[in-house]
């Protein structure tokens, strides 16, 4: 088998591991006759089984080890073979083998088989992550960390923030997806969606088909999110190489919950990030002349919304920008020198 294909292959399904497991075996790949599978509880995914093998009983193996190893062996093609008891990674002058459960306690079959696929507009996954990245963390509070979705917008709140996307979704009714399985599909390209009960179906480029758990209840109060954004103020044009910047200040940023923090002055804009082992600031001259504020954002979120507008209105403590089909609005944090 081709190394480099197949451990693509089992990249696809990556969104499906366990970070910190759980769930019995949701940190290890099932390899069935036909696919293989991963299950966290809330996230499926699968796709066809990559392996160059013949396989007549289901087992489930350690994830990161057989990564690892498809990752470290230079062998262009390797050959596999699967005995009583493990895998067998064979190259030119090099052999691995790493030990399989035979028992498969993955409870993966209690998610629906989906139906009724819909092509996925241009840009929903775009906007999804969008949406997500503006999503809070805190778990306790669900419709603060996910994402409303309904026929004809993409919306998400943490009670600081607030983004809207208007479009077609082909979603025909309105759920809530959680924002972290969202950002685990950033490396996919999305083709198709279907809903079936409680989850969210989403097919592939590549070939895989991610399973995202869906809740349906009622979203934030309309009156709450229209005053975030409801507000009339001052027009501020931000620097051009605000992306620039922010992109930089991303290097020092470790994980999907750090933001860069931005500090608007009289006639100057910060950008500060910073990480266990680094941090980073740049300053820019800017035609602004109200009270020291602040306020935090994902970096690629900014960079991305930069692409479509750097107007933005300041007034009532708040921020927002409005572009095409987009709005974000976010409070401001006052600073007391």
């Amino acid at each position: 088998m081709n190394r480099v294909e197949v451990l693509n292959a089992l990249k696809g399904v990556v969104p499906g591991l366990s970070k910190k497991p759980l769930i019995e075996q949701s940190d290890q790949f099932v390899f069935t006759k036909d696919e293989v599978i991963t299950f966290d509880g809330d996230i499926l995914a699968r796709r066809p089984n990559p392996l160059d093998v013949e396989i007549e009983e289901d087992f489930a193996i350690n994830a990161q080890d057989l990564l690892a190893l498809l990752e470290k062996m230079p062998d262009k093609e390797l050959t596999t073979t699967v005995t009583e008891q493990e895998i067998l990674l064979s190259g030119k002058r090099r052999q691995a083998g790493i030990t399989f459960q035979e028992q498969v306690y993955l409870q993966y079959n209690e998610v629906p088989t989906p139906s009724g696929w819909k092509e996925v507009p241009k840009e929903l996954l775009k906007m999804l992550l969008q949406a997500a990245r503006t999503c809070g963390r805190d778990q306790t509070q669900p419709k603060t960390t996910s994402i409303h979705v309904t026929p004809n917008h993409v919306e998400a709140c943490d009670n600081n923030r607030y983004f809207k996307a208007i479009m077609e979704t082909n979603f025909q009714e309105s759920l809530l997806l959680p924002a972290l399985p969202i950002l685990s599909l950033r490396q996919h390209t999305i083709t198709e969606v279907a809903v079936a009960e409680d989850w969210v179906h989403f097919k592939t480029k590549t070939g895989e088909t991610i399973s995202i758990r869906c809740y349906r209840m009622a979203y934030l109060p309309e009156k709450e999110l229209e005053a975030m954004h409801d507000f009339e103020g001052e027009v501020l044009h931000l620097p051009k190489n605000l992306g620039e910047i922010t992109e930089r200040a991303g290097i020092m940023i470790d994980s999907l919950d750090e933001e860069a923090h931005i500090i608007l002055s009289e006639g100057l804009l910060v950008v500060k990030t910073e990480k266990i082992g680094g941090w980073y600031e740049e300053k820019k001259r800017v035609r602004y002349k109200g009270p020291k504020v602040s306020f935090d954002v994902d970096p690629i979120f900014l960079c991305e919304l930069l692409e479509r507008s750097r107007e933005v209105i300041i007034g009532k403590g708040q921020m927002k920008l409005e572009a095409e089909n987009i709005l974000f609005a976010v409070s401001l944090r006052m600073i007391k020198d």
